[in-house]
């Protein structure tokens, strides 16, 4: 049975049941939970943006010892662009997985400039090893960085300016040892275009686990659920959230600005209309995705609570449980919501 089906029984079972406390949703809950094994004491950091800016990227890079691999979806930052040539020029191993058809690249009105690729023949002509990514997904939307094998930066943010600049968006920075090995073997199956199915618990792969692996850290919330998305139009999302204010959680949906992501609209409407506040993002613009679970663990990644994200694409995430990023995760929720438009 496909995962999406096996989840869709769950949550209709849940959402028969809709009182607090109903069986239907602690079984729902209990089937869905994610028994994440979370990292080391110490392993785990956040970047936040745009506080934290360019800055962190390119010192990693620059302080490689013999290898940088990064998998982005987009990639124009002339910061990040040099310190990839500079490390090729010191002799590293230097690979660059790129999407090769981004979603209206480089140009809002059209005319057929794809930014990667000139990117990509850029960085081929100054010494750096450039692929594009697998076609079998709809997009390589994943955004992430692994420094000399043993420090991997997981993202919600492009290597643009825009991101650095303008945006909310997360980073992090993990140095468990096993997470960072799954992260390897994730690049490399990627690279070769060949399957891989990640068994690590905290790490989060569209298509593979995404959808049972946010949705079971959602569904195990029992106070507080807090979640913050650019694009929010799954259906099952949407019910999920719905289930979880009517069993007696605090619920709190951010999403990307209404005016520029339209879509979120009539998801939002639901929610709202079912007793789910929402309020819409614009400044700085809510481009990261994360969802925190009574502030014991969180979901930072690349993937939206959206369908083609959650099932079509290639997307990775983690599952965080340090103290410190949590923290830091919800303060900025907290201040993002106070300074948010509620979504009419």
């Amino acid at each position: 049975m496909r995962i999406r089906t096996w989840l869709s029984i769950i949550l209709v079972g849940a959402l028969a049941g809709c009182g607090h406390g109903s069986a239907p949703l602690a079984k729902a809950a209990q089937a869905a939970r994610v028994g994440a094994r979370m990292q080391l004491p110490g392993t785990v950091s956040l970047l936040v943006q745009p506080q934290d800016g360019t800055k962190p990227i390119v010192d990693a890079i620059d302080g490689a010892a013999s290898s940088v691999w990064l998998q982005i979806y987009m990639l124009t930052d002339t910061n990040v662009i040099e310190a990839l040539v500079r490390a090729a020029a010191r002799g590293l191993e230097v690979r660059v997985l790129m999407e090769e058809s981004p979603y209206n690249p480089g140009n809002p009105n059209g005319g057929g400039l794809n930014t990667n690729k000139i990117t990509a023949a850029a960085l081929q002509a100054r010494g750096v090893t450039v692929a594009f990514t697998n076609p079998a997904f709809a997009f390589t939307h994943a955004k992430s960085m692994l420094v000399d094998g043993t420090t991997a930066y997981v993202l919600t943010y492009n290597l643009t300016k825009a991101a650095t600049e303008d945006n909310r968006e997360f980073g992090v920075v993990c140095r468990d040892p096993s997470n960072v090995t799954e992260l390897k073997k994730i690049f490399e199956a990627d690279w070769a275009r060949v399957p891989y199915r990640a068994l690590n618990p905290d790490v989060v792969v569209s298509p593979e686990n995404a959808r049972w692996r946010i949705f079971g850290l959602m569904e195990a919330a029992q106070r507080e659920l807090w979640v913050g998305v650019e694009s929010l139009t799954d259906p099952e999302a949407v019910a999920l959230l719905e289930a979880k204010h009517r069993a007696g959680v605090d619920v709190r949906v951010l999403v990307g600005g209404v005016k520029k992501m339209t879509s979120n609209l009539p998801p939002a409407r639901e929610l709202i209309a079912a007793g789910v506040p929402v309020r819409s993002q614009a400044r700085p613009y809510l481009h990261a995705k994360y969802a925190i679970s009574d502030g014991q663990a969180a979901y930072v990644g690349s993937i939206n609570l959206s369908t083609n994200s959650l099932d079509e694409n290639r997307e990775l995430g983690l599952i965080v449980g340090d103290a410190t990023v949590l923290g830091r995760l919800h303060e900025t929720f907290a201040g993002d919501w106070n300074t948010a438009q509620p979504v009419n």
